[in-house]
């Protein structure tokens, strides 16, 4: 049974087991529907204590659980060591500032102008008017042009530094 239920999960158990804990949460629940979660759990520990054939039936049911999690996490969890968890987390920093940077990146295109317009639906002439660094953009294209289609993120990064 055991077996079966952990390849199956708890309907094969629902059908095996002479009472069903699950049934029995529910209908505790059902019957208490504005009750507290800790006075329900407690009332339902007390029936599962009270007949074997309720404990005999969670305690497969914890245990397929438990199985199901610990063959599912397998070689997850490595111990690690204050070195281990030091690199790692000087890697996930590193990560972090790279992403944040590459967001950075993305978003110049995305500036809006005193006009309301996004820097890439803007013209070359349209940015020689806002002045500031927009004015180093302007110079890049004819005036009719629209920046998006003509420069990339990497044009204006290096425009902007």
């Amino acid at each position: 049974m055991f077996m079966d239920t952990v390849q199956t999960g708890a309907a094969t158990l629902a059908r095996r087991a002479k009472k069903n804990p699950i049934e029995l949460m529910v209908s505790l629940r059902e019957g208490d529907p504005s009750g507290a979660r800790d006075r329900i759990l407690k009332r339902w520990v007390r029936e599962i204590k009270s007949d074997d054939d309720y404990t005999n039936a969670a305690l497969i049911y914890a245990a397929a659980v438990i199985w199901a999690n610990v063959t599912r996490t397998s070689g997850q969890r490595k111990p690690r060591g204050r070195k281990t968890r030091i690199l790692q987390l000087a890697r996930d920093k590193a990560d972090a500032v790279k992403r944040a940077q590459r967001i950075a990146r993305g978003l110049l295109m995305n500036t809006v102008l005193s006009t309301g317009k996004m820097l890439r639906d803007a013209t070359f002439k349209e940015c020689a008017a806002e002045g500031g660094w927009l004015l180093a953009i302007s110079k890049r294209g004819k005036p009719h042009q629209i920046v998006g289609e003509t420069l990339k993120e990497k044009d204006l990064a290096g425009l902007r530094s």
